[in-house]
């Protein structure tokens, strides 16, 4: 005859071995990290309700008041704690490699579990021992759970591509059937068929979870695991020297690169202070824009960052991150050196000759007119050279803020510095009475002139230039009917790199390309009729 409590061990049955087909599933069809240990648990998670429900089906009774199905249940859930645990860690990125000898230390305790369901159906021992041995056992599983758990909504609020809620809807598994668990053995003497329909109900519950978090929320699509390994990549195979100190400088963790580098062991390292280890306190850091370090290599220059550590207004330690900028700390050196050379030598130089020019010039009554006037042009060149260059310092090396600029002020200005007088090039501008703008004074002045020399320089008959907005910008357009910049100099700038096949003819593109860049704007040409020089001013009072 079938009956209610009948019924509902049999949906119990089919709950579970619905389990362990998504365990099957799950583990023929997935393959990302800890998806093995998914799939024991799942399927442990499915015999437990299929041997409880099993067991209370054909009615076998236990030694206490408390029905034997129940016990088996929670037993086999301890034993599904396991795997769990490990798939947490695993899919989370805390542990990847979890061997057999992990497994088996963690599985060790279980033993006790086996013992104790064996005392308790066998009736050899007391039921108390039996009670207090699987209880521990219990409670040990439990931790493995919350462990679990922690570990896996962590993972999963943490790292962008991954919902809190996939981590909130797998953990419904064990914890919910724990509930239900517990429940059932408060229940029971007071109702077995309320007692059922909570353990089914839950189970059922479950069953819906996983599956809805493997099929729909595609928790096997990636895993959580990439951005825990990729912090950790980042200590580990990153050349800065990465140091976490506590709140008296003592070294707490150092990376493999500051080991390599400071030439010290880990554990010598621990044992002093970080004055000691690299010359240098954590005030002294954050103080510096660069130190000196005694290395492996010899004495070398780091750039320190120092980000406090602390914890409701208490400063627990900090994080140190030295760089090292010998070679860039060099390089600077020599353009600042070659570039006074360029600015003062140079010039003075290029005076005397083109003073020696002219004497001779005169001397010689024009006889050698046309080689006189190539030398003085030529050095007019190179002096020109010289103060482009310079002006290229001025706006990139030089730290100055926005300051309020009206960019039609700015081109009537450099037009009148422009150089108009031997060409007969027409000059039309299309702008509103005034933009005004936030920027880098210098940087907007160098970007007009080198666009608007070029369109002066080789424009046929006219050019024309044209302010507007662009949303809370402006844009600049500054058209000429010449010939149009040589793709190999615009080759050049894309490529960055200036190269024996690939050259321009002097600085200017080069100075418009970095003042732009440093303005923060857009710079495009189009040379399909002439040349267009398009750029973009971005106002910095609107960031």
């Amino acid at each position: 005859m079938i009956t209610p409590v009948g019924v509902g061990f049999g949906t119990g049955i089919l709950v579970g071995v619905g389990l362990c087909g998504l365990g099957y599933y799950s583990y023929r069809e997935c393959d990302e990290l800890g998806v093995t240990a998914f799939a024991a648990f799942a399927f442990v998670l499915g015999l437990s309700a299929v041997l409880g429900s099993g067991t209370g089906l054909v009615g076998v009774e236990g030694p206490t008041d408390i029905p034997l199905w129940p016990r088996l249940a929670t037993m086999l859930w301890g034993v599904a704690a396991l795997p769990w645990a490990v798939f947490a860690a695993q899919y989370s990125g805390r542990y990847v490699q979890v061997g057999r000898r992990t497994v088996g230390l963690l599985a060790a305790p279980y033993l006790g579990l086996v013992v104790g369901f064996w005392l308790l159906v066998s009736g050899s021992g007391s039921i108390v021992l039996s009670t207090v041995m699987t209880s521990l056992v219990l409670v040990y599983s439990l931790a493995l759970i919350l462990v679990g758990v922690y570990l896996l909504i962590r993972a999963t609020y943490r790292y962008g591509g991954f919902s809190a809620w996939q981590g909130v809807t797998m953990s419904v598994a064990p914890l919910g059937t724990l509930v239900a668990l517990n429940s059932v053995s408060i229940i029971y003497p007071e109702s077995e068929q309320l007692a059922l329909v909570l353990f089914v109900g839950i189970l059922s519950v479950v069953l819906v979870a996983l599956t809805v978090a493997v099929s729909r929320q595609d928790v096997f699509e990636s895993s959580p695991a990439v951005g825990t390994l990729g912090e950790r990549t980042v200590l580990r195979e990153t050349d800065d020297v990465v140091l976490v100190v506590d709140d008296r400088d003592q070294l707490v963790s150092l990376n493999e690169a500051a080991v390599e580098t400071l030439g010290v062991g880990r554990p010598a390292a621990f044992e002093r202070p970080l004055s000691s280890l690299i010359g240098h306190g954590t005030e002294t850091l954050q103080s510096k824009e660069t130190v000196s370090l005694d290395t492996t290599d010899g004495t070398r220059r780091y750039d320190p960052q120092v980000a406090v550590l602390s914890r409701r207004g208490r400063e627990l330690g900090a994080l140190l991150s030295l760089r090292d900028v010998t070679a860039r700390e060099l390089r600077e050196q020599r353009l600042s050196v070659l570039n006074r050379v360029l600015r003062h030598n140079l010039r003075n130089k290029l005076e005397v000759v083109k003073t020696h020019t002219e004497i001779i010039h005169e001397e010689l009554d024009g006889e050698y007119e046309t080689h006189t006037e190539t030398l003085a042009e030529t050095t007019d060149d190179i002096a020109d050279l010289g103060r482009n260059a310079r002006r290229i310092d001025q706006f990139v090396a030089s730290d100055s803020g926005a300051t309020a600029v009206d960019i039609v002020s700015a081109i009537e200005e450099t037009l009148t510095a422009v150089d108009t007088d031997d060409t007969d090039v027409d000059i039309t501008v299309d702008a509103p009475v005034s933009a005004p703008v936030e920027t880098n004074r210098r940087a907007l002045t160098a970007a007009l002139r080198s666009a608007l020399e070029n369109a002066v320089t080789y424009a046929e008959t006219a050019a024309e230039v044209t302010v507007e907005r662009d949303g809370t910008d402006w844009r600049v357009l500054i058209v000429d009917d010449g010939p149009g910049i040589p793709s190999s100099e615009l080759d050049s700038l894309d490529d960055g790199v200036e190269t024996p096949l690939s050259h321009g003819t002097g600085l200017g593109l080069w100075q418009l390309k970095w003042a732009v860049t440093t303005l923060g704007g857009q710079l495009s040409f189009d040379t399909a009729n002439g040349t267009t020089v398009e750029m973009t001013v971005p106002d910095r009072s609107q960031a």
